[in-house]
């Protein structure tokens, strides 16, 4: 889905920080953050009002970067509550 904010949760929190890196998805769902060094991230949606996460149910992909590497793919699924 296209629009949807995906961010950084750098002090790992669950909620997305005005000082934490963020990308938009785009039409089919894709994202970037450019310029990361390498290290441990917390990879999260911020789900609209009326949604949940499903995949994975906590919300969150911890990605590991080592220099100059890359992580694609990373999927997230959402379902809307009732």
């Amino acid at each position: 889905l296209g629009g949807w904010t995906v961010y950084l949760d750098l002090d790992r929190n669950g909620a997305y920080d005005a000082n934490e890196p963020s990308a938009t998805t785009n039409g089919l769902g894709d994202y970037t953050f450019a310029g990361l060094d390498r290290g441990t991230f917390s990879v999260r949606v911020q789900s609209p009002s009326g949604y949940t996460p499903t995949v994975p149910s906590t919300g969150t992909r911890l990605v590991t970067l080592t220099s100059g590497g890359s992580a694609t793919k990373l999927l997230f699924g959402q379902k809307q509550v009732v």
